[in-house]
Formats: C-alpha cells, sequence, structure tokens
C-alpha cells in the first residue's frame, strides 16, 4: 500500500494498485453547470477527462467495499476493492461487479465502457508502490 495514500483527499490520491476504467459518457447528459465545468476544463487541459470511471483501488484506509468519488472529480468514483497490508505481496484473484458498481457509484445505468488502464501511482504522496497485474477479463453474467 502507499503509506500516505488516502482517497478522500487530493494529497492522499495514490495508490498501489488501481484498475481504471472509463465510460462513454455523453455529455449532453450532464446539467448546465456541469457542461460549463466540462468545456472549461477541456479548454485549459492538455489531458482528456472522462465524464464517468469507475477505478478500483487497492487503498490503504479504505473499508473493502467503499465507493466514494475521487477528490478531484465527482465524475471519477473510486472503489476500495482491497485495503490494507494484510495481503501485500501475494496473488490475489479479484472479482467486482462493474455493472452494479457502476449503478451504486453515479445511479445510472453504464455506457459502454470506452478505455482500461492500470496504475500504480504516488506523485501526490511522493511515496513508492510495486504491483503486479495479471488478467483482467470482462465477462457478461449469464
Amino acid at each position: 500500500t502507499v503509506e500516505n495514500g488516502d482517497y478522500r483527499t487530493k494529497k492522499g490520491d495514490d495508490y498501489a494498485a488501481r484498475i481504471y476504467i472509463t465510460f462513454n459518457y455523453d455529455k449532453r447528459n450532464l446539467n448546465l453547470g456541469e457542461r460549463i465545468k466540462y468545456e472549461t476544463f477541456r479548454t485549459f487541459s492538455r489531458f482528456p477527462n472522462p465524464l464517468r470511471a469507475v477505478n478500483y483501488i487497492w487503498a490503504n484506509n479504505a473499508e473493502i467495499g467503499t465507493i466514494a468519488p475521487n477528490a478531484y472529480t465527482n465524475w471519477v468514483y473510486m472503489i476500495a476493492a482491497e485495503s490494507g497490508t494484510e495481503n501485500s505481496g501475494i496473488w490475489k484473484i479479484q472479482t467486482q461487479n462493474l455493472y452494479e458498481d457502476f449503478k451504486a457509484a453515479f445511479g445510472e445505468q453504464p455506457p459502454r465502457i470506452n478505455g482500461i488502464a492500470i496504475m500504480s501511482d504516488t506523485d501526490n504522496t511522493k511515496g513508492s508502490a510495486v504491483a503486479f497485474y495479471g488478467d483482467i477479463i470482462f465477462r457478461k453474467d449469464e
């Protein structure tokens, strides 16, 4: 885990392991204030900002199953799939229900996925982290 990580703060927005899933969300579904925010961000940022994303994180101090908005934007939700140091150093198979998690986070049906990233980052906490990722498989429940 990242020693000073804290999913609730910008300063602590770092995770030893993160799977970042973005969705093809139509900006026309945003209210006027959110559309203005999006267009402003797009104008001044060189990085794309997803309008809807779910991040499965290995946090250091969140109860497993916690669903919370990202410290930077409510367009991204963090879901604690793992927390603490108890399982550090061992391979773990993790299963999540992305469909239900998206609905729980955003209160609406998920649009199509348009991006997946894996991340280990410590830019905010200035710590360090190493994570290994195995196969990431998406399947439809029958």
